[in-house]
This record gives C-alpha cells, sequence and structure tokens, in this order.
C-alpha cells in the first residue's frame, strides 16, 4: 500500500501536464516564374501564410515583393516560417497567394508549397499563369 502511495504522485504528475507542442520554423527562400517558360518577376506582392507561432490554432499572413537578389530574378526570402509542430504536420500549414488585387497583371494564384526544411532551410519554385 505504501508504494501505491508514493507512485501515485508521480503518475498523476505525468499524466497531468499538458504535452506542450514544439514549432518547426525554416528560412523559406523561393523565385516566382512563368509557367512555360524561363521568365521570372520582380516586384510581384505575395501573401505567405504559416502557424502562428503564438497561437497554432491561428495563421500568420505576412507579405514578401519579389526581387533581384544576388543576381536571381523573381525571388524572394522570409524567415522564421512556422511549418509545423511537434504534433501537427501537413503540406497545407504553408501557402503562398498572388492576389490579382494587389497584382492587377496577375491571375489570382494559391500554392501549398512542400516544406522539407533541411538544416532549417528550404528552397521553392513558383510557377505562375501569365
Amino acid at each position: 500500500m505504501k508504494k501505491i502511495v508514493y507512485f501515485l504522485p508521480i503518475i498523476l504528475l505525468f499524466t497531468a501536464c499538458p504535452e506542450t507542442e514544439t514549432p518547426f520554423y525554416t528560412h523559406l527562400y523561393g523565385r516566382l516564374k512563368l509557367q512555360n517558360g524561363t521568365t521570372y518577376f520582380n516586384n510581384v506582392t505575395l501573401q505567405i501564410s504559416d502557424l502562428s507561432p503564438d497561437n497554432f490554432n491561428q495563421p500568420r499572413i505576412r507579405e514578401v515583393i519579389t526581387a533581384t537578389i544576388d543576381s536571381l530574378p523573381g525571388s524572394f526570402e522570409l524567415d522564421s516560417v512556422c511549418y509545423g509542430t511537434s504534433g501537427y504536420m501537413n503540406n497545407e500549414i504553408v501557402s503562398v497567394y498572388c492576389d490579382s488585387m494587389t497584382n492587377p497583371a496577375f491571375p489570382s494564384q494559391l500554392w501549398y508549397p512542400e516544406i522539407r526544411a533541411h538544416n532549417g532551410v528550404d528552397s521553392i519554385l513558383l510557377n505562375i499563369h501569365y
């Protein structure tokens, strides 16, 4: 009986503590190019949605503008993109949206890139219809 009394608080401690989720982050690099060609586009506003680090149940939306980075036109980058947690992974957590209202020359388009995050860095190529 004494053993049960000693082990009961330990068992209750492990079962009562909520499991905290660990967020996974990546530094995202990308390029925006024509669907069937080699033309890359600068000055296009993209909205990147990921998990909010403050509340995993809410998305966070940030805007980037494509530009020439390291002599590569149509490039963009965004740091600390939260692409999942230790308790939740899905290929549709991170999305990239090109809005035709913001970018009148392009149709609205939505991408769900596959984030692999090798060593905390990932790169994506977005093909846009023009």
